[in-house]
Order: C-alpha cells, then structure tokens, then sequence
C-alpha cells in the first residue's frame, strides 16, 4: 500500500497518527481519506455495503472517509477511535480479499483548490427524525422524481446518490455529488448506528410531519445527536406532507420557533406534490458548500 499525506502534512496511516497530530491536523479543516484501488474489482461491491456502515462512501474504484473539522479537539477521543476503527477495517478488508489500493488524506484547504479546477463537490447528507415522517419518500422524489404511498421501514440507513449542477460566479458551475442517508426513525434502533451513520455528515435534513406536532418537537434532540458525532453543520428544517391540508397540527408559529432554537431555515414540503424538495436539498448543498449568515432564518411556507 503507498500513502501519501497532502499539503506537506505527515498523516501517518500505518499505525495511525497519535491523537495529538490529528487534532493539529483537523484544524485547518476536514479531513479526507480517500482510497483508489488500481483497477476495477467486482468484489468492491461487496466489500462496500460492509465499509458504508463505517461512514465510507463507495463510488467504483474510488472510497472516501470524510472527518468533520476539529473533529479531533474534543477532549473525549471517540472520534479518533471511531477513524482509527473505520480504517483499519477497510485496510483489514483489503488485505483479505487482496486488493491493491492507494490512500491519501486530502485536507480541507487542497480540496477546495481542486474542486476549483474540477469543479466537483461530494456531500455526505442525511435525512433524520421519527417514523413515518416521509424521509425515505422525500428522498424518493428528489433522487427518482417518483412517489410511492407505501411505507417501507428502513433498517439502519439506506444510501442513495444524486447529482445537481450549483451556479458559481463567472458563469461557473459546480457538479455537486450528494451521498443521501436515510436514518431509521426509531431511536432506540438509530443509537446503535449513530456513531458510523452520522460521522462525516456534512449537513442534515430534520423532517418532521406537519399531521403530528411532536415530530416537530423531536427534530432538534435528532440534530443534537448529529452534532454530537459530526459537529455543528448546517440543518435545514422539511415540514412535509403539506398535501394533507385538513389534518395540520403544525402552525407556522411552531416552526419558527424551532427554526430559531435550531438557527436554521424551515421550509414546508410534500413528498406526493413534490412541492419544495429539489429546492431543500439544493439549498443544503449551498450552505454547506458556500456557507451562509447562521443567524438569518427563513421560513418557506406553504
């Protein structure tokens, strides 16, 4: 295996870096380590849906494990343990089914210089909050343009992939890879994922079904468990199911309310219409990628 730290950066991957190097190193921001394997082998696949509960993402020949920033400055060293586990076992895995592959670790500051160039963004994403919310029809929509009224209880989490196209200025644009997650919305079932699901997600969909008020009241201990693993990243608020007009419990009150605990945007969505879903997802996507003024909050209403 050939490593290759970025930026002048010794990261240390046989053995891995002591906690203390990596914290130095996280704080310039995130953290990228990317694996390459030198062709294509039918066994990734395989290989993939095991590594995915890791938090890495599997795109063909290429797996990428994206830390948070400052991920490592916690004086509680999970983080590090939960990294150090994530790769081992990819290089353990590796090792068994004796695939040849080459690992760098990429820092904030270099992607930011390619993505320029390529104009290519990866975005690990997540949908949570409780049961029968909509998170798995919303993505539905968004991925497939499709809606299905048939409740599919997800087990874990589900990942799906779409692409959209962000403009930049000059007439750029960015190609932007979005890596969905649908987080199970059983909490008792969700704690024992949390620690892989969550680390990495650069940003979070809260989804709460405006038919039930206490979905509502939930989303902010979901973020809080997000934060916990991930850091602070940016949330925006769905308040879905808008096409049951005669059965709301939520008012638009409620949701600025939890729009301003959350600092976060809030916009009321319909999975069956189809109603604001692109617009959620891309408006994510640009926070998280251009960032914006936390303390401006805006609520996209019905």
């Amino acid at each position: 295996m050939k490593t290759s730290p970025s930026d002048g950066k010794k990261v240390l991957l046989n053995g891995f870096s002591k906690h203390e190097d990596l914290r130095e190193t996280s704080r310039r921001g995130r953290l990228i380590f990317e694996v390459t394997t030198r062709r294509s082998d039918s066994r990734l696949t395989l290989l993939s849906d095991i590594l995915e509960s890791d938090g890495w993402v599997c795109e063909g020949r290429k797996l990428t494990l994206t830390v948070p920033r400052d991920a490592f400055s916690r004086s509680k060293r999970e983080m590090t343990k939960a990294v150090h586990g994530a790769v081992s076992k990819l290089k353990y895995l590796m090792k068994v089914a004796r695939i040849d592959y080459e690992m760098t670790v990429v820092s904030e500051a270099s992607m930011r210089e390619r993505e320029s160039v390529e104009n290519v963004a990866k975005l690990k994403v997540g949908l949570v909050g409780d049961s029968k919310v909509g998170k798995t029809s919303l993505i539905q929509r968004f991925v497939l343009d499709q809606f299905d009224d048939k409740y599919i209880k997800t087990i874990g989490a589900k990942v799906s992939k779409r692409e959209i196209i962000l403009p930049l200025s000059g007439n750029r644009r960015v190609r932007v890879i979005m890596m969905i997650w649908d987080i199970i919305g059983e909490r008792n079932v969700a704690e024992l994922y949390m620690s892989s699901h969550f680390m990495g997600m650069q940003g979070i969909l809260a989804v709460c079904d405006v038919t039930r008020k206490r979905t509502l009241d939930n989303i902010g201990d979901w973020a809080s468990s997000v934060f916990e693993v991930a850091s602070v990243v940016p949330v925006q608020i769905l308040v879905n199911k808008t096409d049951l007009e005669d059965q709301f419990e939520i008012e638009k009150s409620d949701v600025t309310e939890s729009s301003m605990s959350l600092a976060s945007p809030a916009v009321f969505t319909s999975a069956k219409t189809g109603e604001n879903v692109d617009g959620a997802f891309s408006e994510l996507a640009q926070t998280i990628l251009f960032g914006k003024d936390r303390k401006e909050v805006s609520i996209t209403a019905h």
